[in-house]
């Protein structure tokens, strides 16, 4: 997982305006929500 972050971290500094959230799947419909909703307080936001 840490190695995830750190890819994420570098491609959000090669990609200036990059959002990227990290949030678990075991809860249905999350994703979808985010989706529809970006401002949707969940899970941890990085770039």
């Amino acid at each position: 997982m840490a190695a995830k972050v750190m890819a994420v971290l570098d491609l959000a500094a090669a990609l200036p305006g990059l959002r990227v959230r990290i949030f678990s799947g075991l809860e249905a419909g999350v994703l979808t929500r985010l989706l529809l909703e970006p401002e949707t307080p969940v899970g941890t936001e990085l770039g």
